[in-house]
């Protein structure tokens, strides 16, 4: 899977930005800082897992 990010830095000097799936088969996420734009990373690449029947 590709992901494509758009980012910059905001007023404040936070990294903010759009991750999406270069694919658009998930809506792109923004996000502001870092810790955001790992778990924004997480999110989209999460749906890709496949899940246990036990789970």
């Amino acid at each position: 899977m590709d992901i494509v990010l758009t980012v910059t830095v905001s007023a404040d000097g936070r990294l903010a930005g759009i991750a999406a799936r270069a694919d658009a088969s998930a809506a792109p996420l923004a996000f502001s800082g870092n810790l955001e734009l790992l778990a924004t990373l997480e999110r989209l690449c999460v749906a890709d897992v496949p899940r246990s029947a036990d789970a």
